[in-house]
């Protein structure tokens, strides 16, 4: 009972504290952007300052900071740069005229059952951001009135984290699974992070996909060697990389974290990926290894980041996006394959997800898009900046 009043106790306090802080932002102005935002692939980096506070993440030498602990505890002076996010009323049902809505853009469909969360009770989150010479650490609070893990092997259709990262800032790719086709970035890729257990690799349930069996990435791989893992299971290679190459430069560090499962879903989630695992496109195929790596300087990053929420057991009844980025993109861009060939345009590949009568609009399910992930710039701890592929191991 004693644990039971503690864990309602907090509870209570941060739903007060998120209330309040939602209210703030509501009155400044800080959840929405200044502008409209950008209308091509080659103009996505040009949101990085038309939001307040702009995406730019300080270097943690530059603040005097040490790196953040990987344990799920989110310290109070820790990251360099945050946002709060909550439903910002403009969902992908929504015709967005000129996508300056903001953070918090949420996933519905026709059918009903993915609907909008009803309050920041329901679902809230705030991002952390921090990055040093070796790392880039990535932060997510989420509050959570509910925790559901029934979906062992669809964690996306629990309460869990999606994290996606557009490495080398190509913006044009879309998510595949089909084999050779791996589109969402050249170098990074895309996890899963359920809440089934507090702790790390080997423990706490982390999911590499949205890559075909013979695709080019991700690019990290976890520190206990396995390719992926739902409640604790490696998944076929047909979901991952084929030759997964564990490596303690490269390795992803991760850390789940639970306030009480038998109250709410309100978690922690710490992640570090070395930026060496992320310093090379795989434009050679045959050797997709960081000797046969691009050749770019990536200070700029898309950064995908959702939270999936599951309320009753049943799949997911909510899905709530850091943001889409890419509300007036043009039908005319031409989306790549990894090998630099044409796919096809917007337009033509995104179908259903292309409003073109309003404006050009990427609605549902805009995170398959890699313009759908908002860019964001890495300061370095000096004048400069930085080249990845010199990046020093942990």
């Amino acid at each position: 009972m004693k644990r039971w009043k503690e864990g309602f106790g907090r509870a209570l306090l941060e739903r007060l504290i998120v209330g309040a802080m939602v209210a703030l932002l509501a009155a400044a102005g800080t959840a929405r952007a200044a502008d409209p935002l950008a209308t091509t692939f080659a103009t996505l980096n040009d949101d990085i300052t038309k939001f307040t506070p702009a995406r730019q993440v300080p270097h943690l030498a530059s603040q005097s900071k040490p790196a953040p602990v990987i344990d799920g505890v989110i310290g109070a002076d820790e990251y360099t740069w945050s946002q709060l996010v909550v439903n910002n009323g403009q969902n992908s049902a929504t015709a967005v005229t000129d996508g300056s809505d903001g953070y918090g853009d949420c996933t519905v469909n026709a059918s009903g059952t993915i609907t909008e969360p009803t309050d920041t009770n329901d679902l809230s989150f705030t991002v952390y951001l921090a990055h040093d010479d070796a790392n880039l650490y990535i932060a997510v609070r989420v509050i959570d009135d509910v925790l559901e893990n029934t979906h062992l092997t669809q964690s996306y259709q629990d309460d869990a984290v999606e994290l996606g990262i557009d490495a080398d800032d190509t913006r044009n790719g879309q998510q595949s699974t089909a084999a050779g086709k791996d589109r969402p970035g050249l170098a990074g890729g895309k996890m899963t992070f359920a809440s089934s257990a507090d702790g790390g690799a080997g423990v706490g349930d982390a999911d590499l996909n949205a890559t075909g069996a013979n695709a080019y990435g991700p690019t990290f791989t976890l520190p206990d060697g396995t390719l992926g893992r739902v409640a604790g299971t490696q998944l076929g290679t047909n979901l991952c990389d084929t030759n997964p190459n564990p490596n303690p430069a490269t390795d992803v560090q991760y850390y789940m974290k639970r306030d009480n499962p038998l109250v709410n879903g309100n978690r922690s989630l710490e992640i570090r990926i070395p930026k060496s695992g992320l310093s090379y496109s795989r434009t050679d195929k045959a050797n997709p290894d960081p000797a046969h790596a691009g050749t770019f300087i990536n200070n700029i990053i898309g950064l995908y980041i959702a939270v999936d929420d599951d309320d009753n057991g049943t799949p997911r009844d909510h899905q709530m996006l850091l943001d889409n980025a890419c509300e007036n993109i043009l039908g005319t861009e031409n989306i790549l394959n990894a090998d630099g060939t044409t796919w096809g345009t917007v337009a033509t590949r995104a179908t259903t997800n292309y409003d073109s009568t309003n404006g050009g609009v990427f609605d549902s399910y805009s995170y398959a898009f890699e313009a759908g992930w908002p860019r964001f710039q890495l300061l370095p701890s000096s004048s400069g900046v930085e080249d990845w592929r010199n990046a020093p191991s942990r």
